[in-house]
């Protein structure tokens, strides 16, 4: 995870259960301190990532794909 000012970046496997993990925490975090995480302003950025995976971590997550910028 890197932060720098109000945005966070963290990085995940390309796997379903790391992606479920890492939506139950952020509901968690949402849930303890009263702060909403906003998946409509978050972006996804595949690197490597099969079609089918990438489609189901959309559905957990809830938010847009970008591309890495290079």
């Amino acid at each position: 995870m890197l932060q720098y000012a109000d945005d966070t970046l963290i990085l995940v496997k390309a796997e379903l259960s790391s992606v479920q993990r890492l939506k139950n925490v952020l509901d968690s975090f949402a849930a303890a301190t009263g702060l909403k995480i906003n998946f409509h302003k978050s972006t996804v950025v595949p690197m490597h990532v099969e079609a089918d995976i990438l489609q189901q971590c959309h559905a957990v997550l809830g938010c847009r794909e970008e591309q890495f910028p290079q």
